[in-house]
């Protein structure tokens, strides 16, 4: 238990009694400059019954509070005295002692939740600390609730604040008047603080797992470093990646997800001990080892982590299994720096993650016997996520267009923009490579931004060319609309072209919706509103978001690929494709087949009614240029195509 004594007598000057009015006026002063400036209770509660004894003349002050794990006994956390008279004896006797709730004149206090008065403090028996009162010479007393009422009526309750005297005191004196301010400030003071302090963990944990956040993460990194540097000590750092998360989320749910995560975080917590753990993010975890660090040591806790992420989870009944990556760095054998340690342990991990999962790797062991990393800077994650930043400011990006067939007319009816990145070595990097880095580093936005601006110049070449009414599909990450503003803006960028919102279909899957279900609705409502059309993409793989398409407001849907691909031997894959067409038809919205790559395919889907399909067989991606000479080929250029939605 902790106590806090403050018995400087000059740490609040004495303060000359004019008047009544004076000495409550003068104390109302001291009170509120303490509450203003107080940023922790353990030393603003101490000083604020050190100003009420001062003021009024009490020689002793206290405060009581439930005892941690005993809520039902109360403990003096708190107290002051003057050194004018020896309280020695009482204080011991305060400190020792722990009294249960409605008894005892504290415990009376707390029960009831109002102040009283207390005569003759050595032959009261209701006082359980008479003895201690008798021989210091404390003859009577005063004791007020710290309380304060909720939102909902309820009390709080917090605590008791208790003031003695070696002198008789009449009951009208100057502490009653001003003891229910008191009591009310000091607990509201609690809350603030309390507040306070709920808001620097909302800062500092990550809300689903309860472990350590990412920004929390570095500052306690970046402090160890400098406590192992001052030391001459070493530490290590676990980098962790869930295997197989995804299909997960893709099959279950977010909510299986967070299960998952949840319940992973709460494993590691646990086989953690001492160290820090943190999650980064999605399905990221980092432990910082700052005891001991030798190779075996190690070992054994990369081995008990991919135990507590290969273990079942359980999900309604479920059994969830994931495993692995771990990618380990050392201080200072790998780096000096957080960020370099961090780089290097990621390193670690993805090296592992892309030679075999559920295994764990040292980055110096690996980096001895492979030096692809040094050679290659697209398989570092951090420097890929910088060349990516400057793929941007360097117009390295660039999009081509596939085909999207109306299967009625034999024309191109609309078409998806698909971006690319060109390195100056004249490599592509498709974007199933850099688009999950841009997401992870927060970029994807900013390239979704860059896709659409120039799909938006594109388009106004195709309309100017003589198809004022063509369609060009945009795929949007699941982060754009969690912004509020991302209406306003695209609007704003279509119009600088030219170009009607009812020109451009905005594509997202149907993880974006199940992740972000919320903000998705609200933005994907008022984009529909402006008038963009929107698609679900890869429709059919997230398949708990089939009951909600009713209530959505998209204009089509792609049929996933993995279903096309099967087609026509796999009947449970026709069947699919056939149901899809029903929903679609019953929901009066349009159906893209995407992932058409043989006439075998194209046939069976055209006896579906299927109008309109995607796909190698129907074209693939092309630069604008290639692009507008096969629109330049069709037969009714000069006529507006069917577009879809």
């Amino acid at each position: 238990m902790s106590i806090n004594r403050y018995p400087v007598e000059s740490l609040i000057p004495n303060l000359a009694p004019k008047s009544e009015f004076g000495i409550r006026e003068q104390f109302s002063f001291k009170f509120s400059e303490l509450l203003v400036s107080s940023y922790g209770f353990d030393d603003t509660i101490t000083k604020i019954i050190e100003l009420v004894c001062r003021t009024f003349g009490w020689e002793w002050g206290a405060y009581w509070a439930p005892d941690h794990g005993f809520s039902d006994r109360l403990v003096c956390r708190h107290y002051w005295h003057s050194f004018n008279n020896d309280l020695s004896t009482f204080a011991i006797e305060s400190t020792r002692i722990s009294i249960p709730a409605h008894q005892g004149f504290v415990g009376r206090i707390w029960g009831n939740n109002s102040s009283a008065w207390i005569e003759d403090m050595g032959d009261d028996y209701a006082f359980l600390r008479r003895q201690g009162a008798k021989a210091c010479g404390l003859m009577c007393g005063y004791a007020l609730p710290v309380s304060y009422t909720a939102p909902d009526g309820g009390q709080n309750r917090l605590g008791v604040l208790e003031f003695y005297s070696v002198v008789k005191r009449q009951q009208d004196a100057q502490l009653p008047t001003v003891a229910n301010a008191v009591g009310v400030l000091v607990a509201l003071t609690v809350r603030r603080i309390e507040q306070e302090e709920a808001m620097r963990r909302m800062a500092q944990i990550d809300d689903l797992t309860g472990l350590v956040n990412r920004a929390y993460f570095r500052e306690l990194f970046d402090e160890a470093c400098r406590k192992a540097a001052d030391s001459q000590s070493e530490l290590a750092v676990l980098y962790i990646d869930l295997d197989r998360f995804k299909p997960i989320n893709d099959a279950f749910g977010h909510d299986a997800g967070n299960v998952v995560l949840r319940e992973f975080g709460a494993r590691l917590r646990r086989l953690a001990g001492s160290n820090v753990t943190a999650r980064l993010g999605g399905d990221e975890f980092c432990l910082l080892v700052t005891a001991t660090v030798s190779e075996q040591t190690l070992r054994g806790l990369a081995e008990s982590v991919l135990k507590a992420a290969h273990d079942p989870f359980h999900f309604l009944g479920i059994e969830l299994v994931v495993s692995a990556s771990v990618g380990i760095s050392r201080y200072p054998t790998d780096g000096l720096r957080p960020e370099e340690l961090l780089r290097k342990a990621d390193e670690a991990m993805y090296e592992c993650k892309r030679h075999q999962r559920n295994g764990f790797k040292f980055h110096a062991l690996h980096m001895e016997t492979t030096g692809k990393l040094a050679e290659n800077k697209l398989n570092e994650p951090m420097q890929f996520a910088v060349l990516l930043r400057q793929a941007l400011l360097k117009n390295e990006l660039f999009l081509q267009y596939q085909p999207i067939i109306d299967l009625e007319t034999g024309n191109i009816a609309a078409a998806e923009a698909l971006v690319r990145w060109r390195l100056p070595t004249g490599e592509v990097v498709m974007p199933d490579r850099f688009i999950p880095v841009a997401e992870k580093e927060g970029i994807v936005n900013a390239i979704d931004r860059w896709v659409f601006r120039r799909a938006c110049a594109d388009l106004a070449q195709i309309v100017e060319a003589g198809l004022p009414e063509f369609r060009l599909h945009v795929n949007m990450a699941a982060s754009n609309f969690s912004d509020t503003g991302v209406c306003e803006e695209l609007m704003s960028i279509a119009k600088a072209f030219g170009i009607a919102p009812s020109q451009l279909c905005l594509e997202l899957t149907e993880r974006t919706i199940m992740e972000h279900e919320q903000s998705t609705l609200v933005t994907m409502q008022a984009l529909s509103v402006a008038g963009f059309n929107i698609s679900l993409d890869d429709f059919g793989v997230g398949y708990s978001s089939m009951a909600r398409l009713s209530q959505l407001p998209v204009r089509s849907f792609k049929i996933d690929r993995s279903f096309v691909n099967g087609l026509p031997d796999n009947q449970r894959h026709a069947s699919i494709v056939k149901s899809l067409l029903l929903l679609a038809e019953d929901l009066q919205i349009s159906a893209v087949a995407e992932g058409v790559e043989s006439l075998v395919q194209l046939n069976w889907i055209s006896k579906t009614g299927v109008r309109y399909v995607q796909g190698f067989y129907c074209g693939h991606p092309c630069e604008m240029n290639r692009f507008m000479s096969k629109l330049h080929d069709q037969a009714h250029l000069t006529m507006p195509c069917a577009g879809i939605a």
